[in-house]
């Protein structure tokens, strides 16, 4: 109940948009599922937006690319699919082109990982596992996709995946951005 736009909470303009609505496209991360906003201990109230209509007792389509920051390509892409084809392939509610494998599978150190080649400190080479990458537990295209204008992303720029897109993003006030070694070492 944070958010108000004027006078008006911006739950009011959710609620009354999908009552005229047959869909709605969340982005981002905080959209998809809470976000930081929404973390647990949170004092503004914010729910993602699959949440808010599930109390408002509302059932839209409901399409989901969550990031944080959100790829531009996942946007438009879906929107053009939504427009020249129809609804695309969803996996748990967001577009199975950009959201079906896991970063870790795709990520061009997992050769490095496959080889118990890894990084023990930021800068060196090698899969960054033990440093906390959070790939193996997120699913999005961004080993292929890349940001910045197809300039790099986050294991190009030598630092572990925070797991952006994943639902566990910062939803606890102990989230972890990166696993601790010993975390990392035990999955091993």
């Amino acid at each position: 109940e944070a958010c108000v736009i004027g006078d008006k909470p911006f739950a009011d303009y959710l609620t009354a948009a999908a009552k005229t609505m047959s869909g709605a496209i969340a982005v981002g991360t905080c959209a998809t599922h809470g976000g930081i906003p929404a973390a647990e201990g949170n004092l503004t109230g914010a729910v993602s937006l699959k949440e808010f209509y599930k109390r408002k007792k509302i059932d839209p389509l409901l399409i989901e690319i969550p990031g944080c920051s959100v790829h531009p390509d996942w946007v438009w892409k879906t929107i053009i699919h939504l427009v020249q084809v129809g609804l695309p392939e969803l996996v748990n509610g967001q577009p199975k082109l950009f959201f079906s494998r896991k970063v870790h599978e795709q990520c061009p150190r997992y050769h490095d990982f496959q080889q118990e080649i890894f990084a023990r400190k930021l800068g060196d080479t090698g899969c960054l596992f033990k440093l906390g990458c959070l790939g193996p537990d997120t699913y999005a295209d961004c080993p292929t996709r890349w940001w910045n204008g197809g300039q790099t992303w986050c294991i190009d720029a030598n630092a572990p995946c925070i797991g952006c897109a994943s639902p566990q993003f910062a939803a606890k006030k102990n989230f972890p951005f990166y696993r601790s070694f010993e975390q990392a070492a035990s999955r091993n």
